[in-house]
């Protein structure tokens, strides 16, 4: 068989419709290890008890077409799809291709929730597949074109909006939805601009009525400011005209000021001679200053030569003390030698007499060491016995003790469960039960009988991951409440409890009676072994413990003892379960499912509601109490072994001390044997040492008188040495007395100079005095033109500041023109100015943030009225373009609905009934509510009621799943997508609907020009119609179904039977 992808369309594919399905080919995908499925072109009728594999199927389907896990609402990841057991799956797709070799898409998905594709057998990614499937229009996560078993329900669910955009993809040209996209979105936009001017009119009719209410307020704040703006210049010119009447006053006392320095020049030249020579004196007493400080420096060299010399000559003295002194510290060290030499000598004599007796002792020990030895010798043995088996002892004992450490561990986190539980009562918002637990536990005693805390504390599951069942099956009210054998202790309790405390709690009376049976009397009506077939494994009460009179209770109360629970395998068999077992069991568990199955009070069927098990919040957590009582029970045993074990050491311990006291006394023989050879060892050492210090006391002799003779030569240098600078120190001390009186004599000069300079400045200062009123003039003169020159120099300042005009440079042309229209002299500028400030006094002030308010405001109003100007334009423009897109939108998407309508309304007839598909446009009358547009579907299957609007509020679930198809068929006939399927739907109708809606179904999914068409159902209703355009494939997987079917037979039997 050649590969799928060079399969060409023309080879016995007549019929197929590009994308449809011809082949799949699944390995261990869910139920199957491997199995091929061959599809018709038209209507394909797959038959199959449940939990054979029918949905297998659908979930190949969608997953094989880019599909998501969520779209089945089976598994919740892709590696819940693959067969237990098994590491990867395999969906393999062949889709029909009516211009070549057909299209073969191919999915391996693996166990850690990953998979890849392939495309005529080349590896690609998930975007091109998706691509690929969207060019085909193949919509798998649309429920007009797919539809699970499990979203069956939901299609009657569906808002009118997801009805009609789903009705669109399925058989709609694909330009109607990005047509109605754009026009959702055109719409939002106009509304929003359309809000957005409103909001921008009452914005601007806001500000020009604030502005119209100031207007007046405004107009007198200008005109006061124009006011202030005149008074401005009229100070800018008296600053002007001050300035040019001080600069004329500073030229003429200038002037004044120069004739009389010209007066007082004259008058000081008689003063110059004298001057002068007091000026050359000075110069003279400056340089012989400058000559004594020469002398003085001169003598302080002289004198630091001096004191060197003084050093050097000490110097010299020292160095001769210290050759006498190092000749006398030789002396006296070869005195010492000599010494330390007689008294080497006299030891080294003693130790050789001593090593004598020590030799002749060792010899006679020899003989009584080794036999010690010997004795130790044997002994050895012994000891590693015995530290061997005090290691074995230890070891044990060890080995124990972290026994007995790690049971304790797992006892402590065991009882730490119950107080982790206790503190999440507290994070779950249940903080008054918490309270009144901790209260009870302190309370005990005070009651007659025991009280059981809340099952969210006292029960214990007996592994984690079923506690969730047990959360799942007890009501909440009961989960956290206490529970009492006495009811007195019950009414006292609440009465504390409640009243006292104001804890809201609740409190069950369980009393402990011979009236009340005991929980091993709550039997389940079927062993658990007879039900494994079915996915079974447990009774919810095996899965718990806790104190008797709770779980009586829940017995009791909630049958806990007859609720099974089973795997995954439950839910598949949930048919078989719910008709042969649904009496026994009305609820039951299946994995992640709770099933609840009841009988109808208006008709005998049966109502089944399954809904999803909600995680454990409480009892995940569970304190095993037999667990615990075992664990007690080791560390007494492993406590009871140590004690045994400690017994043995102290024996070992004891034979130990024996054999050590017997050695230790071994060996302090042999140490006294051994000590003297250690003391000849000694003394040798000793003899040694001393022999070579007298050999290097011998070699340090000292030569005393070639010592002598080479100290006298080095004084002899000396004292030479010392002489000539002796010598030289005294012609520096008579060089030091020339330089001391030349010193002196320049102090006596600089007196004499001194004393000539203050006769001369005495004689000048008389004639000073003589002209000093011609000074005084000559100053005052001086200081009024130097004041007349700063308030001139500060007026020109003030000046050029004000009218902001630089040094030299003319009044500008507009500013001139201005001090021309105004006042001449500075008294009529004063008088105008106080005139001008009177007028503005009198008119108030203003705010001036109102007026910059009233300016703000009018940028705004300009501003604004542009803006709606401008969104009045693109709104008529965006409205014209909407209309125009309208016209092209909503004639073909009438005409769909139209023909839907008819279909869906002719098979409603049919069958007596009637029904009818709308488009809704929202509630305005122009139908531009694009955003609320969807589809309706309104049915009625009674004459007696009016036609109404599909939904759960109105219509059974036989009757949803009749629309349902209904509607799917009424599409069939307009279909643009390559198949469609449907996971049974004619589960739940009546026999009279489902027989006309299966004939309805054959008659249109198989005719020549319909779509290729997928129903899923495990059981039909005997005589139905068939059509030899549709194709039946029965699905017969598991252990339990009969492989020996001999089918020929059967349809033989079946032909004769039929006539």
């Amino acid at each position: 068989m050649p590969p799928p992808s060079q399969r060409a369309s023309s080879s016995g594919q007549h019929g197929f419709t590009k994308g449809a399905i011809v082949r799949i080919h699944l390995k261990d995908f869910m139920t199957y290890n491997e199995v091929e499925f061959i599809p018709g072109p038209n209507l394909n009728l797959i038959l199959g008890p449940n939990g054979t594999g029918k949905s297998t199927i659908v979930s190949a389907i969608c997953l094989g077409m880019a599909g998501k896990p969520s779209t089945i609402a089976r598994a919740s990841t892709l590696a819940g799809y693959v067969r237990h057991g098994a590491n990867k799956a395999t969906i393999t797709i062949e889709l029909h291709n009516p211009d070549g070799p057909n299209f073969c898409v191919a999915r391996e998905i693996t166990s850690e929730n990953k998979s890849t594709w392939k495309f005529q057998n080349k590896a690609v990614s998930s975007a091109q597949i998706e691509q690929i499937i969207h060019k085909l229009h193949i919509q798998v996560d649309n429920l007009c074109q797919f539809l699970p078993q499990e979203q069956v329900q939901n299609f009657s669910r569906m808002k009118d909006k997801e009805l009609l955009v789903g009705t669109m993809k399925a058989v709609g040209k694909p330009e109607l939805e990005v047509q109605f996209e754009e026009l959702k979105k055109m719409q939002s936009a106009l509304g929003s601009e359309s809000l957005n001017q409103g909001k921008d009119e009452l914005e601007l009719k806001k500000l020009q009525e604030e502005n119209e209410r100031w207007e007046s307020d405004v107009k007198s704040f200008k005109e006061r400011e124009k006011l202030k703006t005149n008074v401005k210049t009229m100070e800018k010119k008296k600053v002007w005209l001050t300035y040019k009447e001080e600069a004329r006053h500073f030229i003429e006392l200038q002037e004044q000021a120069k004739e009389v320095n010209a007066r007082y020049d004259r008058a000081a030249a008689h003063f110059q001679p004298l001057e002068k020579q007091i000026a050359e004196k000075g110069k003279t007493l400056e340089n012989t200053e400058q000559a004594l400080k020469l002398q003085r420096e001169k003598f302080n060299h002289k004198m630091g030569t001096l004191n060197q010399e003084f050093f050097r000559v000490d110097a010299y003295k020292q160095k001769m003390e210290t050759y006498a002194a190092e000749l006398q510290t030789q002396r006296l060290a070869e005195r010492k030698r000599i010494e330390n030499e007689n008294n080497f000598r006299q030891q080294i004599s003693n130790l050789e007499n001593e090593m004598e007796a020590l030799n002749e002792q060792e010899h006679s020990v020899g003989d009584r060491l080794r036999e010690v030895d010997f004795k130790l010798k044997e002994i050895g043995p012994q000891e590693t016995a015995i530290s061997q088996r005090k290691h074995q002892v230890a070891e044990e004992m060890r080995r124990i003790r972290n026994e007995i450490y790690e049971y304790q561990s797992k006892i402590k986190n065991i009882e730490d469960v119950d107080k982790n539980r206790l503190n999440m009562l507290r994070g779950e918002g249940l903080t008054p039960i918490y309270h009144a637990i901790v209260w009870l536990r302190e309370n005990k005693n005070k009651f007659r009988a025991p009280i059981y805390e809340p099952p969210l504390i006292s029960l214990s599951v007996k592994n984690s991951a079923m506690a969730m069942y047990v959360e799942n099956s007890i009501g909440f009210n009961d989960l956290k409440a206490f529970f009492c054998e006495n009811k007195d202790d019950m009414n006292d309790l609440m009465k504390i409890l409640r009243e006292e405390k104001n804890l809201a709690i609740n409190v069950v009376h369980s009393p402990r009676n011979d009236n009340e049976p005991s929980t091993s009397e709550f039997q389940p009506r079927m062993a658990i072994s007879d039900l494994k077939n079915l996915g079974f494994y447990s009774f919810l009460r095996e899965l718990f413990v806790g104190p008797e009179p709770v779980v009586r209770y829940l017995c009791k109360m909630y049958k806990v003892h007859n609720i099974p629970v089973g795997d995954h395998r439950t839910y598949e068999n949930f048919g078989t379960i719910r008709d042969q077992y649904g009496s026994l069991f009305p609820t039951f568990f299946g994995d992640n499912k709770f099933i609840s199955i009841r009988t109808s009070r208006y008709r005998r069927d049966a109502i089944t509601q399954v809904s999803e098990v909600r995680p454990s919040r409480f009892l995940g957590q569970s304190i095993d109490m037999h667990a615990l009582q075992q664990l007690r029970a080791t560390i007494e045993e492993l406590e009871q072994r140590m004690a045994e074990a400690k017994s043995a050491h102290d024996a070992i311990c004891e034979e130990e001390t024996a054999i050590n006291r017997t050695r230790e006394t071994l060996l302090q023989q042999k140490r006294s044997f051994q000590e003297v050879a250690a003391n000849r060892r000694v003394v040798a050492s000793r003899l040694e040492r001393l022999r070579n210090q007298l050999r290097t006391s011998q070699k340090d002799a000292i030569d005393l008188d070639a010592e002598e003779r080479n100290v006298k030569k080095k004084c002899g240098v000396s004292v030479r040495t010392f002489s000539e600078k002796m010598k030289n120190l005294s012609a520096l001390i008579e060089q030091l007395l020339a330089v001391d009186r030349e010193r002196e004599a320049l102090h006596v000069y600089i007196d004499i100079l001194r004393l000539e300079i203050r006769l001369w400045q005495a004689q000048l200062a008389q004639k000073k005095e003589q002209i000093k009123v011609l000074k005084d003039e000559k100053d005052a003169a001086d200081h009024m033109a130097r004041e007349a020159k700063v308030r001139a120099k500060q007026a020109q300042e003030d000046c050029f500041r004000v009218l902001r005009i630089r040094h030299r440079e003319e009044l500008p042309r507009d500013l001139r023109e201005e001090f021309d229209r105004l006042p001449t002299t500075i008294p009529e500028l004063d008088d105008a100015i106080g005139s001008a400030n009177a007028r503005i006094q009198l008119m108030g002030r203003a705010d001036e943030q109102i007026v910059r308010d009233y300016e703000e405001r009018e940028i705004l109003i300009e501003q604004l009225t542009q803006k709606i100007y401008n969104l009045n334009n693109r709104a008529s423009t965006m409205k014209e373009k909407m209309d125009k897109l309208k016209g092209e939108f909503l004639p073909p998407l009438l005409d769909l609905v139209s023909r839907i309508n008819n279909s869906f309304g002719r098979y409603y007839a049919s069958m007596k009934c009637a029904g009818e598909v709308c488009l809704y446009t929202g509630e305005g009358n122009d139908g531009d509510d694009f955003k609320n547009y969807g589809i309706k579907i309104r049915v009625k299957y009674r004459s007696s009621e009016p036609l109404l609007d599909l939904s759960a509020n109105h219509h059974s679930g036989g009757e949803r799943a009749v629309a349902t198809a209904l509607y799917m068929l009424a599409m069939q006939e307009l279909t643009q997508v390559p198949f469609r399927c449907v996971d049974e739907i004619n589960q739940g109708m009546d026999p009279i609907n489902e027989r006309r809606v299966f004939d309805l179904l054959v008659e249109t999914a198989c005719r020549e020009t319909s779509a290729q068409y997928f129903l899923l159902t495990p059981k039909l209703l005997p005589g139905l119609d068939y059509s030899p355009n549709m194709k039946i494939h029965f699905v017969q997987n598991g252990e339990f179904v009969c492989n020996e079917w001999k089918i020929d037979k059967h349809l033989q039997a079946i032909r004769a039977m039929n006539g």
